[in-house]
């Protein structure tokens, strides 16, 4: 039993999952440039001895899918 010609299932398939690929792609990039330019902003981190100034060295994801925050996570631990 056949329906159709095999092009017919095919290149619709193709077509969503190579969409579908460009479009996560995209965000994964979009994620990339953000988690850089957040980790590279200087941000201070209060001691016992006072505040200081720190660079931005310690690599955090502020990209997580479910999350629509775009600054600095936190909670999370100081880098030492």
């Amino acid at each position: 039993m056949r329906l159709g010609a095999l092009y017919t299932y095919w290149v619709p398939l193709g077509f969503v999952l190579a969409v579908t690929v460009i479009r996560e792609a995209v965000e994964e990039i979009r994620c990339y440039v953000r988690d850089k330019e957040v980790n590279s902003q200087v941000y201070s981190r209060l001691t016992a001895r006072g505040q200081s100034l720190v660079a931005g060295t310690r690599e955090a994801s502020v990209c997580p899918r479910a999350w629509g925050y775009s600054g600095r996570i936190p909670g999370l631990p100081l880098p030492s």
